[in-house]
Order: C-alpha cells, then sequence, then structure tokens
C-alpha cells in the first residue's frame, strides 16, 4: 500500500515538473522578432497626389529621423511628409520604395537595391522577405513568387512599388477608396469608419488652399535638403554630436544597422519634438 501511494506521488510530482516546464520552455524559446510579427498592429493611409502620409502605430520610428513628422488630429497618429507623391498607373497605386517601405515596418537599413539586376528586396528581420525587380511582373515572399498585374518602375530617377501586391506580401490588409482617392494597409484590427473619416480630414486640412502652419513647416524643412546646413547643426538637430552624426549618415548610406546607441538618442529627441507639438496644441 506505501509502495502504491510512493508511486502516485511520484508520478503526480513527475507530471508537475513537466507541466511547470513546458511555459519555461516556449519562454526560453520564442524571440522578440517573432512576437514582432503578432504584435505590429497599426496602419497607413496614402492619398494619390499628396505627399503627406498618415501612420498610427509602431512603423512611425521607421521613416528616417530628418524626415518632417508631426502628430495627426486622429490620436496616436503622426503625419509624415514625402518628398514624392503616390501616383496611379494602370489602376494600381504606385508608392517610392523607401516611403512604401518605412511604413510598412521595414527600416531604411533594410532595403536594398541591386543596380545590375534591378531588383528591390525588403528583408526586415521577423517579416517575410519581399522582392521585387523593375519591369517584371511578379513579387516574390521568402522564395515563393506570385504574378502581379503590374510592374514597379522607375519614374524622375525613383523607384516606384506597387502598394498593394508589397503590402500583402508582408502581411498587411489592403483597401482602396475610389471616394477619397486612398489607399489604406492595416494590420491587426482594422481602423473604424469614425476614425478613418478623421483621417480624410486631416488630409483635407493640410492641402485647402492656404496650407496650414504646420504644413508650411514641413515643406520648408524639405526645401532645405536642396540647401542642407552645417553639419554641427545637422546632428544638433537630430541630438547627436558630430562624431555620432557622421556615424549615422555613413551608416544609412551603406545600408548598415545604426548603432543602438545612437539610434536610441534620436528616438528620444523625435519623441521629445512629438511631445512638444502636442503640448503645443
Amino acid at each position: 500500500m506505501i509502495k502504491l501511494i510512493s508511486r502516485s506521488l511520484a508520478i503526480a510530482l513527475g507530471l508537475l515538473l513537466i507541466a511547470a516546464a513546458v511555459p519555461l520552455y516556449i519562454f526560453a524559446n520564442s524571440s522578440p522578432t517573432e512576437e514582432k510579427v503578432v504584435t505590429d498592429t497599426g496602419y497607413v493611409v496614402f492619398r494619390i497626389g499628396d505627399k503627406d502620409v498618415v501612420v498610427k502605430g509602431p512603423n512611425v520610428a521607421k521613416f528616417a529621423a530628418e524626415l518632417p513628422k508631426r502628430p495627426a488630429s486622429v490620436e496616436g497618429a503622426s503625419v509624415i511628409t514625402m518628398d514624392a507623391a503616390p501616383f496611379i498607373e494602370n489602376s494600381r497605386t504606385y508608392v517610392p520604395v523607401r516611403y512604401l517601405a518605412n511604413a510598412l515596418g521595414v527600416a531604411d537599413a533594410n532595403v536594398k537595391w541591386d543596380e545590375s539586376a534591378r531588383l528591390v528586396t525588403l528583408a526586415e528581420p521577423g517579416f517575410p522577405t519581399v522582392e521585387m525587380t523593375i519591369g517584371e511582373k511578379r513579387v516574390t515572399s521568402n522564395g515563393k513568387a506570385t504574378a502581379t498585374d503590374v510592374a514597379p518602375v522607375i519614374r524622375d530617377a525613383r523607384t516606384m512599388l506597387p502598394a498593394k501586391y508589397v503590402a500583402e506580401a508582408l502581411g498587411y490588409t489592403v483597401e482602396w477608396d475610389a471616394q477619397t482617392k486612398t489607399v489604406l494597409a492595416n494590420k491587426g484590427t482594422r481602423p473604424s469608419e469614425e476614425e478613418l473619416q478623421k483621417v480624410y480630414a486631416e488630409f483635407e486640412r493640410l492641402n485647402k488652399s492656404g496650407d496650414t502652419e504646420l504644413s508650411e513647416q514641413a515643406q520648408a524643412y524639405l526645401n532645405r535638403f536642396k540647401n542642407p546646413p552645417p553639419i554641427e547643426q545637422r546632428a544638433a538637430n537630430m541630438g547627436l554630436t558630430v562624431e555620432e552624426y557622421e556615424i549615422w549618415l555613413d551608416a544609412k548610406r551603406k545600408g548598415k544597422p545604426v548603432p543602438p546607441e545612437i539610434q536610441a538618442k534620436i528616438d528620444e529627441r523625435f519623441h521629445r519634438i512629438i511631445t512638444e507639438e502636442w503640448m503645443k496644441n
């Protein structure tokens, strides 16, 4: 009888240990990149002919720190000003590769261009690797090719990608609204109609006759790229020393990751500016 009880206790104890070990094993073998794919929610709205794009969610941080960013009237969203506007060709919306990639969660360092093959590769850790070739009607996601009805093009020395196919290859849901001439790409929960109406109103507010002060500031910022200020000022604008700025610039030019400590300073600067703008309004 005693042996039977001891054996039962041993079995019960063994089962408890196994049950305790399973979640520890899963936790130990789960990676941040896998969690990012699941939790990377938010949305982006492009409008045809408009250089402003509305982005909500973690992908705001993927845009280069020097780009004009400001809070949108939609809570938690930001307006980012591009230097080229989306256009329609063959019934598809085209967006400059850099801004499309950033809006969908791909950092500049993970956007690759092969000049000889005329191949664009988006290789953000934790996301499918997406490839498209200029003039070829297909998109490749993790090595699997899918036919498309349009191909990437080059316009005014800019590589333009069809937003729908790139977004879907990266796991987004894509919608076209003919009335507002906008493209919505979202992950996770779709924004409500009420929120989307606020986004559309934001575009109208920014582009009505007599632009707002923030729009003028953004345009002035873009104009500075033609005659950039001294390197000391550019570094200070990003919250960096000149040496740190040169390291950041070299990494961007070579498509390499920015050192974490420098990126942290840039992020801190960006969030401080956003907070100050919010406080003003």
